[in-house]
């Protein structure tokens, strides 16, 4: 099968490796759309590596998958069904071919494109952390930063009864689109300080910041 490799910093090649073969419980799946994520360009693609380390293995990069499964040997998904993947540790999905397992697919209906469903896996990902977080009702959150994850939170919080959504990002048009998505208040920190703007919109409340790992911590309430 054809995958893409890492030859040098920032310039990739087509090479042919074998094509997987499923072991008992795995399904093949057929690759049909491939998202990139940030954390792909900061990691994989962007960085310059020591030249020891090219090249990187072939298929590396890119974890956000969506394709057709053409051979299964578990019960649980059927060949033809079409899949959301998380690949391997160490693996990606930079190549027509990848192996998973029940356990890391995700079925999806016949109907729509697989370039919109693969979409569900980013704001997936920040609906599980919403869960996780307790109830925002009535509180006052404060985001940093609206790439596509942050908008996701800023979206689903606003939508789960929290007082105000206030969003922190140095990109005008980002803070912009925010809008969109529900936020209340916006703030540029190359323009604003951000605690004088927080505990201004706030009449001096403060708000619950989003910290990794789940939960709300930050200003007092």
């Amino acid at each position: 099968m054809k995958a893409a490799q890492l030859v040098a910093p920032k310039r990739w090649e087509f090479t042919e490796v074998e094509t997987p073969a499923p072991a008992d419980g795995q399904v093949l799946i057929k690759m049909e759309t491939v998202s990139v994520c940030g954390s792909d360009i900061r990691h994989t693609y962007g960085p310059v590596l020591d030249e020891s380390e090219y090249p990187l293995a072939p298929c590396r990069g890119a974890h956000e998958l969506a394709g057709i499964i053409i051979e299964s040997k578990t019960d649980e998904f059927q060949e033809g069904q079409r899949v959301i993947t998380i690949p391997y540790a160490g693996t990606g999905g930079l190549c027509e071919y990848v192996l998973s397992e029940p356990g890391r697919l995700a079925l999806l209906p016949d109907e729509g494109g697989l370039d919109e469903w693969v979409m569900c896996q980013p704001p997936g990902t920040v609906l599980y952390s919403c869960r996780q977080i307790g109830s925002p009702l009535q509180q006052n959150i404060l985001i940093f930063g609206q790439g596509s994850i942050g908008l996701s939170f800023t979206m689903i919080l606003s939508r789960m009864g929290a007082r105000s959504v206030t969003v922190v990002d140095p990109l005008d048009y980002r803070l912009e689109k925010s809008k969109q998505m529900g936020s209340t208040h916006r703030i540029n920190p190359d323009k604003q300080d951000v605690h004088e703007a927080v505990m201004e919109i706030t009449k001096g409340r403060g708000s619950g910041r989003l910290r990794r790992g789940g939960g709300l911590s930050g200003f007092p309430q």
